[in-house]
């Protein structure tokens, strides 16, 4: 007997294929150490800093190990995915070249993630692997630690001509804290639209019986403070086609 995914589990439908206009991806990311003020779920932790215009992007990584010509025992080739200036999709692989910055040849107003693709005998990468603007070595939009992989921040930006939906937000502490996701709308400001206070366990708010729905070209982000550190999140994002 076959089932009908689409009307069934839409969000089953969009991971096998049934739906090939939907995309889906998970959300996650986590931040180490305390901080005293809500600021985005990510690894490098501080205020993400969002850029306002399309940006030229450099990578670089703080070990020589992660060089892919010659080939190293770390990173050897990447894939970076975001949005360009129209907020359409882009994405590139590359070649990690160690401690010197290798230059990408798109340009992105939005990194959704950054990963490494191949690595050598390590099978993981052995310095810390950064993605930032030119000229702006500070203002870090992706971060890889040592060993993952993959970076780490719990935001997506929606692209043009998709509405996002968002599905069961969860979060997961070791001490006190508060939480939120909050959206910022195409020329707008950020606005809290859930908090969840004075978490002491494991766990999160668990799924939500109807999405939440937002508009092309918005930010979607997830946010704690903890008296603590280890505070991580998640959520389920799927971008449909806004007909």
């Amino acid at each position: 007997m076959s089932v009908d995914l689409t009307g069934e589990n839409r969000p089953l439908a969009v991971a096998l294929g049934a739906l090939p206009t939907w995309k889906a991806h998970v959300v996650a990311g986590r931040r180490a150490t305390a901080e005293a003020t809500f600021n985005l779920l990510w690894n490098k932790g501080g205020v993400y800093p969002y850029p306002t215009s399309a940006q030229t992007i450099k990578v670089v990584s703080t070990s020589t190990a992660d060089d892919g010509a010659p080939p190293g025992t770390g990173a050897l080739t990447g894939y970076i995915a975001g949005l360009d200036a129209n907020w359409d999709e882009i994405d590139e692989t590359f070649t990690y070249d160690g401690t010197t910055e290798v230059t990408l040849t798109k340009q992105y107003i939005r990194i959704r993630k950054l990963t490494v693709l191949t690595a050598g005998s390590g099978l993981a990468n052995v310095g810390v692997i950064t993605a930032y603007p030119t000229g702006a070595a500070a203002s870090v939009l992706a971060q890889i630690d040592v060993g993952d992989n993959h970076s780490n921040q719990c935001a997506i930006s929606c692209p043009r001509l998709y509405r996002l939906a968002l599905y069961d937000p969860a979060f997961g502490w070791n001490n006190t804290a508060s939480a939120r996701y909050r959206v910022r709308e195409f020329g707008g400001v950020f606005q809290s639209r859930a908090h969840y206070e004075g978490l002491v366990m494991t766990g999160g708010p668990g799924m939500l019986a109807v999405p939440r729905a937002f508009p092309a070209k918005c930010d979607v982000e997830l946010q704690a403070f903890a008296a603590a550190a280890g505070v991580s999140a998640e959520f389920l994002a799927v971008l449909v086609p806004d007909a």
